[in-house]
């Protein structure tokens, strides 16, 4: 036992030394991601599975001595089980295996159930308690729903191995467990969490009537006694899952479906200040979001981020309304500036934006898409402007600071935002016309290089001009004209 604990503590001074290092290189970024839990270190995936199995073995040896028999047996259980997690994520969810936050939350919610299972077997209370629905609930809501059902299978089979090869105990988790995972993929409010514990109550109840009594012919009090057991752990789950997942979306910055729907709630602060202090930037925003979500949909994105990101993606202009077009009156302001002036005022809404997102404490996700969603381009007319007035005048100082998007939402958020606003300066927007613009503005992005650091392929370009061109032809539809 001194060994397991002597390698479980080299693995924490390894993670510790990191730490350090990310504290010495985090005075140079930003404050959105001074985060200990978005740390952009690359972290190798071997120091994932010696920590996850060390920290598990750790916990099973720390209620009662094991000899090296079971130590082994467990070691080959849970190295086998890590193994084909590891070629499960890097064979078919390669996002998920480079993703330090999601592979934390992997280990976290394992290692939580797995301490709990063998502290309850440890004080005599029935396995039918575990609430391996939570991890089922958690996973799917925060990470994935593949991920979550391979993750209740293995983390069901350990359980039961704890419970001295319970088959009653596996059958009645692997049921309720999946129960969860599959009541919580349709999740649109909290408050379906608790719809979900309640799904689980009655599948376990269910699973152990049948399992025990009809299958068994176990006796009726014994039966009624687990039941129970198993009716409470599904309200454990739900109401666990309420308290940890906030806590989770905070600390690892996660947009999960229910924050993005929470987000798209007009009457959430910023919309409103949007909608009262910059009304055209409102609506302008409201029609890139049909576009963004449109597109998403149609090459595998996150629609809901797409279209909750566009929402909030120009809340920056919320410093100076007055100063972009869409907002102001007969009289432009820029009339009265020199060109360098007036794009130092636009190139300032991508910063005012991050940081307006960040005292409003909107997710990791928003806050990249209102950073990006310029990328690196140029605001092309101050600089021809500039051009005609001043000859020193460079593309450098008229370049959006980034970065380029990194992710599907962001790019196409850069790509809806160009093309819807051009579609106002089209004097007749017939869908060849509309077409030929969509074509063109995507073309200089692309040519530009806005879309070489997110992993849209040639064909899902197409695809999102396609689609900015069905809907656009249905903002811009033809009216009949009727008689006076």
């Amino acid at each position: 036992m001194r060994t397991l604990h002597g390698l479980f503590r080299s693995i924490l001074l390894v993670l510790l030394k990191k730490n350090r290092r990310w504290q010495q290189r985090k005075k140079h970024l930003s404050t959105e991601t001074r985060n200990i839990f978005l740390t952009p270190l690359a972290v190798p995936r071997w120091l994932f599975v010696c920590f996850t199995l060390l920290a598990i073995l750790v916990l099973l040896s720390s209620f009662q001595e094991m000899d090296f028999q079971q130590i082994a047996g467990y070691l080959v259980i849970i190295l086998g089980f890590m193994i084909l997690i590891g070629f499960y994520l890097y064979r078919y969810a390669r996002h998920i295996f480079e993703s330090n936050n999601d592979l934390i939350i992997l280990q976290l919610v394992s290692i939580l159930v797995i301490a709990l299972a063998k502290i309850f077997n440890e004080i005599g209370l029935s396995g039918y308690l575990i609430p391996l629905g939570m991890v089922s609930i958690l996973m799917t809501i925060l990470v994935d729903i593949d991920l979550a059902i391979l993750i209740t299978v293995l983390l069901n089979i350990l359980i039961a191995v704890i419970y001295h090869n319970d088959m009653n105990l596996f059958a009645v988790h692997l049921l309720g467990g999946l129960v969860g995972v599959f009541s919580a993929s349709s999740i649109r409010q909290r408050s379906d969490l608790i719809r979900s514990g309640l799904f689980i109550s009655l599948a376990n109840a269910l699973g152990i009537i049948s399992f025990m009594a009809l299958l068994q012919h176990t006796r009726a009090d014994i039966v009624a006694y687990n039941a129970l057991w198993g009716i409470i752990n599904g309200f454990f789950c739900g109401v666990l899952s309420i308290g940890f997942l906030p806590y989770f979306e905070h600390m690892f910055g996660i947009s999960s479906n229910i924050k993005l729907l929470e987000l798209s709630d007009f009457n959430q602060p910023l919309l409103k200040r949007l909608m009262l202090e910059a009304p055209g930037t409102y609506h302008h925003s409201l029609l890139v979001g049909n576009l963004a979500q449109t597109a998403a949909g149609a090459v595998n994105a996150n629609p809901l981020l797409a279209r909750v990101g566009a929402y909030y993606h120009d809340i920056g202009k919320l410093a100076k309304p007055e100063y972009f077009i869409e907002n102001q009156d007969d009289h432009n302001r820029h009339d009265d500036l020199s060109p360098s002036m007036s794009s130092l005022i636009v190139l300032s809404h991508v910063k005012e934006g991050v940081d307006l997102a960040s005292q409003y404490k909107l997710s990791q996700d928003i806050i990249d898409i209102i950073e990006q969603h310029h990328g690196t381009s140029l605001v092309y007319f101050f600089y021809q402007k500039a051009l005609e007035e001043e000859a020193e005048a460079t593309k450098e100082q008229y370049r959006y600071p980034g970065p380029k998007p990194q992710s599907r939402e962001a790019a196409i958020i850069l790509l809806a935002d160009a093309v819807e606003a051009a579609s106002r300066t089209l004097d007749d927007p017939s869908y060849a016309h509309l077409q030929e613009l969509v074509t063109r503005i995507i073309n200089n992005k692309f040519i530009d290089g806005q879309l070489e650091e997110c992993d849209l392929s040639l064909k899902d370009i197409h695809t999102i001009g396609e689609q900015f061109c069905h809907v656009l032809s249905g903002m811009f539809h033809n009216r009949v004209d009727y008689p006076k």
